[in-house]
């Protein structure tokens, strides 16, 4: 699986995907493409999901979900761990650095669990072909507040 993330973060550096509005969120801001539209829901405890997709008509497949907030006491292993655990995913794998990855959906979908003892990211992407470029530089644009 690490070869995969790797090789999509080469491929998100080498894309030029035209990025066009920045959409400021709770806790960053994404720059997000022509065609692509994001929605954002904060819940009671302050935790923030956000989804990313295609523009109705837009026939490029693909989705990002994050959900952001408090840790409540958990480390980012367990965190993603939970995650994987709920969504049926393989057991999350870390690069060392406090990083979390697994895979989910057969394989089709990937996932990443990010943070320190305070606050948490947890990324889902689910892109088949031309759509992981675009996903790709559209995580590559988060800015934290």
């Amino acid at each position: 699986m690490r070869k995969f993330i790797t090789s999509l973060l080469i491929l998100a550096c080498l894309s030029s995907c035209a990025l066009a509005d920045i959409h400021e969120f709770k806790y960053f801001s994404l720059n997000i493409p022509e065609g692509w539209e994001s929605s954002e829901k904060i819940l009671e405890n302050g935790t923030s999901i956000i989804a990313v997709v295609p523009e109705d008509g837009n026939n490029t497949p693909g989705a990002l979900a994050m959900t952001s907030g408090n840790t409540g006491g958990l480390t980012v292993k367990e965190i993603a761990e939970k995650y994987a655990q709920d969504l049926g995913g393989t057991q999350p794998e870390t690069d060392g650095e406090n990083n979390y990855f697994f895979a989910f959906n057969d394989g089709k979908s990937h996932a990443m669990t990010i943070g320190d003892e305070n606050f948490y990211i947890f990324t889902a992407v689910s892109a088949i072909n031309e759509s992981n470029d675009i996903l790709l530089e559209i995580l590559n644009s988060l800015e934290l507040k």
